[in-house]
């Protein structure tokens, strides 16, 4: 039966990356999907903290609500979030940054494995990759 069939498949958890969803995380895993099928099953996840920047051009492309897995903050340029600022402040080693939420993602992340695993591999895209 199929039931038997994709209990027998490997599992796949997928995080998306930091001010996007699961529906970007699907789209940027079609061709993978396409190419795995019957052969892999995926499942997605997503963030819990609603993103406070998301990129302009996932807004003009995508419906939201938009996630991320963990905040997150630097000690420049006080209260500015353009990505301008973001990348000059992490190419300056005098900058600080901190990760709120982080800890907490990955409790999340590891709560949902017991609960639904066990899961074969993890496939991340950048935020969703990163403190795995």
């Amino acid at each position: 039966s199929n039931s038997r069939l994709a209990a027998r498949l490997p599992k796949v958890l997928c995080l998306h990356g930091g001010g996007t969803n699961e529906a970007i995380m699907r789209m940027q895993t079609a061709k993978l999907r396409a190419e795995l099928r019957g052969e892999a099953e995926f499942h997605f996840l997503e963030g819990t903290i609603r993103a406070s920047y998301v990129d302009a051009a996932v807004n003009r492309r995508f419906d939201g609500p938009f996630y991320s897995w963990y905040d997150v903050q630097h000690d420049a340029y006080e209260g500015r979030r353009e990505i301008a600022d973001y990348v000059r402040a992490l190419m300056d080693e005098r900058v600080t940054f901190t990760y709120p939420f982080a800890d907490e993602a990955m409790e999340y992340v590891s709560q949902h494995i017991e609960t639904h695993g066990p899961y074969h591999t993890l496939l991340g895209f950048s935020q969703g990759v990163i403190r795995l």
